[in-house]
């Protein structure tokens, strides 16, 4: 019933998890099973809370909210107050089983930040290792759900048996590293490192698609694992479903109905609200302020490039673009400017996308000078004035215009419900450096 007021919470919204983000400390009070006044023992209502804070802050980590899902689970896992913790210090009162948690899931956010360098001046891999040795020494270790992860990530390791590198890996890093109940955490970490890493090496060296597939669904799975795990410390039932099965295959099937970039040009003023709430979140403090000091911005890892480098996903693509143009403008709402509307191209954010390592070294030549080197799936953002004719028609690259709007204007594509309410980036926990 909690979990049902939630959702009727945000019944009118297109996007339940703007909500939730707009206001994290009502969402967490409406997931609790007791209310204030109930005689319930206060360690048992302690214990549940902290579950549920966990619970929520996998949730908003599943869908890119780092910042807030480390300002939850730091209080309960780091023995020592910080100026962004949502909660009081928690870590000495807490449940050894909710610590571990906790930790765990504290490592994931710092999975996130990937190869850039984070809080303490560590590496985003080197800090979520700190934090998995943390959660497999703490004393609720015995508690997490260590052989239900290990058992999801050889169920999709087996729907991809075809795939030899991630035989291989699965091989070495799972089967030989221990009896059936253990799980070794930070070789997740290792895969993530190693796709990031090959996916800007050399031909001879690079890592391919079917592994990097596996790893986002072992990443993904990895999460559902823990999110039901933690909903239920919580107190709620959260049955098992068959959500895994055959994720490889559908996975494929997703791949191959992505749009060619060719169609890419003149997309769909459709735009996927979560998408694009998702991708303005990841604008932080710094990158603001350098738009606003430089006019110009670079950004990492925007879009997912397919793992044949055929095309965008149009869809996410334009969304995340459609976000980032709302952030960067400091606007509630923005439009589309047109290729023919050349009366608003001088006020116009460009944002670029270059698709293919040919692409990106054109645009980072002719285009994007001062901008910082890019790769394909990044992008670069900028107020500066270009005329069509800048761009190499053979680049293989694509561009949006956008500028502000009212969000009562019809041409708006995109209204970002969370607009002045975001307030600064407390943390470094941002996926793009």
């Amino acid at each position: 019933d909690r979990l049902a007021d939630v959702r009727s919470k945000t019944q009118e919204m297109h996007s339940p998890i703007s909500s939730i983000v707009s206001d994290v400390p009502s969402t967490l009070s409406t997931l609790l099973l007791f209310d204030t006044d109930d005689e319930v023992d206060v360690k048992v209502k302690e214990t549940q809370r902290a579950s549920a804070a966990v619970s929520l802050a996998l949730l908003l980590l599943g869908h890119g909210f780092a910042d807030e899902a480390h300002d939850l689970v730091t209080p309960l896992c780091w023995p020592e107050p910080t100026h962004f913790g949502f909660e009081p210090l928690f870590y000495s009162t807490s449940d050894d089983n909710v610590v571990s948690a906790a930790a765990y899931v504290h490592s994931l956010v710092h999975r996130r930040e990937g190869l850039n360098v984070g809080e303490y001046g560590m590496i985003g891999f080197s800090n979520a290792n700190y934090w998995t040795r943390a959660a497999m020494a703490s004393r609720g270790s015995s508690s997490l759900p260590w052989k239900e992860v290990r058992n999801t990530v050889l169920s999709i390791a087996d729907d991809m048996k075809d795939d030899k590198e991630v035989q291989v890996w699965t091989k070495e890093r799972v089967i030989e590293e221990g009896d059936d109940e253990y799980w070794e955490p930070r070789a997740l970490h290792e895969l993530c490192a190693q796709v990031l890493q090959g996916s800007a090496k050399d031909d001879d060296n690079r890592v391919g698609s079917g592994l990097r597939t596996f790893a986002q669904l072992s990443a993904e799975a990895e999460v559902h694992v823990l999110l039901r795990h933690c909903f239920q410390s919580a107190g709620f039932e959260y049955p098992k479903n068959n959500y895994f099965s055959n994720v490889a295959s559908k996975e494929k099937e997703d791949n191959n109905a992505i749009i060619p970039q060719d169609n890419l040009s003149r997309p769909s003023p459709q735009v996927d609200e979560a998408t694009a709430l998702t991708s303005a979140s990841k604008i932080s403090s710094a990158h603001a302020n350098a738009f606003r000091t430089n006019g110009s911005v670079t950004l990492r890892g925007v879009v997912k490039i397919s793992g044949n480098d055929d095309g965008l996903d149009t869809l996410s693509a334009f969304s995340a673009m459609a976000g980032i143009a709302a952030r960067l403008l400091n606007s509630p709402a923005c439009c589309l400017v047109g290729d023919n509307d050349k009366s608003k191209a001088g006020q116009a954010l460009r944002i670029l996308l270059p698709i293919t390592d040919s692409s990106a070294a054109a645009l980072r030549s002719d285009v994007v000078g001062g901008g910082g080197s890019l790769a394909p799936g990044d992008a670069f953002a900028s107020i500066t004035a270009m005329e069509d004719e800048d761009i190499d028609e053979n680049s293989n690259a694509s561009f949006f215009n956008f500028v502000t709007c009212k969000v009562d204007d019809p041409n708006a594509i995109f209204v970002d419900k969370l607009h002045g309410a975001r307030g600064e980036t407390p943390t470094t926990v941002v996926q793009w450096s």
